[in-house]
């Protein structure tokens, strides 16, 4: 193997350990010496998928786009650009990503997981549906193409044809605990469209063992998390007075299913509003680490004080990011495969390799963090990681002018809703009825820490109040936030789309669930 493709190798291995700017420093210099397309097509993919994994969207992207101008027949470099603009947000310019790659390759079933995923974005219904049903052409055992397909149907009869295919894989098929919860998850939405609630239930609390089977989530240690936080942050500590920024976010505080999205959704509607989703970005800046088992180590070893040139660094570089991701979102705004990749200008990519070649130089790299100017296109900023609410105490001294959004809805129709969900990762403590219900006690009791310690500035929405009233909910959102009266465009449809099936979804439901009345009844004190 020659020293060129060993360089490469190992710049390989070394994302495959997740050491990324050590990547980027073995292969940007390749850049540089080489004019071999294979070896530049490969370098940019590695460079895009560095970046990619940093966070650094826009040069992720801008590098794929450099490959596929020198190689425009490798479905992979589309398919990279597709999960990039994904990860933006970016859904026509992911969708158009993911066609071009199964253009070219049509037998590979995590280019039609993806699109799939980017026409549900869309509300594509159909066309995600028949995404699943080309994976299922090509696996006809694939029960995460089931599992989302059933997300996009009706279904009206349980005689469906999908009910039946299902119930024969699980029964030829060896499968493992996260297949098996698939096909019970899938069949439990089945039957709970069909209104046969007691089938729905069977279905539901099986695939919900099998998760809580494959991850475990441990009660007390959880409980034991939420006293180290509230320990470290006592009342006095926020006496002293901080500096107000400039671009504070609007954190939308609510555990998952609690109706974040639908808020951020209405407040994005206007332009001067940017998205940035489950961000996630404080749980990564706080902790470098987004592994659950550290936590408790991590607030007990965590002597220093929270000085004020800390939180303000921590503010700083939580800006950069938030700067980041509306720069590489408004950079790529305009992009299309329609355009041809020959229009793309060979100095955009020499300047991207030499900004990273100068930020390495002068230091400004540092965990994957670029230091970036923000951007002037966006006033408002929504941020609705659903661990946020842990973390309102570093929030607080982050950012002491910040604008938090809490969102709660019955807690009984909460719980009832995190229990038919599938999560793809994370949120172990989600599958089993008394786990959700501690859960749920610890994040309201840490809230309740919150609303009477920190001087934060906190406005509860409710849920069903969006639903029933959203003209004045909406109102009221607009105004707390300093976005003003005035609604802008598409807010009437946005109003219309809403439905209320959802709201004392619990009365149709409870009687399914007695074994559990001892924890559920934990749940009254917040109703």
């Amino acid at each position: 193997m020659s020293l060129l493709n060993q360089t490469l190798k190992k710049a390989n291995q070394l994302i495959i350990a997740k050491q990324y700017n050590k990547a980027i420093h073995l292969i940007t210099p390749l850049l540089q010496s080489h004019q071999d397309t294979d070896i530049l097509v490969t370098s940019y993919a590695l460079l895009g998928k560095s970046f990619y994994k940093t966070e650094a969207f826009d040069l992720a992207i801008e590098n794929f786009q450099k490959a596929i101008q020198l190689s425009p027949e490798d479905d992979r470099l589309y398919y990279y650009i597709g999960i990039t603009y994904l990860a933006l947000n970016h859904l026509i310019s992911a969708e158009e990503s993911f066609q071009k790659a199964i253009l070219l390759n049509p037998n590979r079933e995590n280019y039609f997981l993806n699109l799939g995923a980017t026409c549900r974005h869309l509300e594509k219904l159909d066309a995600a549906e028949k995404c699943y049903r080309s994976i299922l052409a090509l696996n006809p055992n694939s029960t995460k193409a089931y599992r989302n397909m059933s997300l996009c149907i009706r279904y009206e009869s349980i005689d469906h044809p999908d009910r039946h295919h299902i119930e024969q894989i699980m029964q030829h098929q060896k499968l493992s605990n996260e297949e098996k919860a698939q096909c019970y998850f899938s069949l439990g939405k089945i039957f709970r469209d069909c209104n046969i609630i007691d089938k729905a239930i069977d279905y539901y609390s099986v695939g919900n063992f099998f998760k809580h089977k494959t991850h475990s989530f441990n009660v007390s240690q959880y409980t034991q998390k939420i006293d180290s936080i509230i320990k470290l942050f006592p009342e006095s500590i926020f006496s002293v007075q901080r500096e107000a920024s400039e671009q504070t976010p609007i954190f939308i505080i609510g555990i998952p299913r609690s109706g974040k999205t639908l808020v951020e959704k209405c407040l994005s509607k206007h332009k001067m509003v940017f998205a940035l989703e489950e961000f996630g970005m404080i749980d990564k800046l706080v902790f470098n680490s987004g592994r659950e088992n550290h936590y408790i180590n991590l607030f007990s070893d965590m002597k220093r004080d929270l000085t004020i040139a800390l939180t303000e660094n921590l503010a700083k570089h939580y800006k950069k990011q938030m700067a980041m991701r509306a720069r590489s979102y408004l950079k790529n705004s305009n992009f299309s495969f329609s355009q041809g990749a020959d229009s793309l200008s060979s100095a955009v990519y020499a300047d991207v390799n030499e900004q990273h070649k100068r930020s390495c130089n002068e230091g400004a790299m540092k965990n994957g963090i670029f230091e970036i100017a923000p951007t002037q296109a966006f006033d408002y900023f929504t941020d609705t990681t659903p661990c946020n609410f842990r973390y309102l105490g570093f929030i607080a001294m982050m950012f002491p002018n910040a604008k938090l959004i809490h969102v709660v809805r019955d807690p009984l129709d909460h719980i009832l809703q995190i229990f038919f969900k599938y999560f793809s990762t994370g949120n172990f403590w989600a599958y089993d009825i008394a786990n959700i219900v501690q859960y749920y006690i610890e994040y309201r009791r840490i809230m309740t820490y919150w609303e009477k310690t920190l001087k934060l500035d906190i406005k509860t929405i409710q849920y069903e109040s969006l639903i029933q009233d959203p003209a004045k909910t909406i109102q009221d959102i607009y105004e707390f936030t300093g976005l003003g009266k005035e609604m802008p465009e598409g807010m009437k449809q946005f109003q219309d789309a809403l439905h209320d099936n959802e709201i004392h979804l619990w009365q149709q439901y409870q009687n399914y669930f007695s074994q559990y009345n001892y924890h559920l009844e934990k749940l009254k004190l917040f109703s």
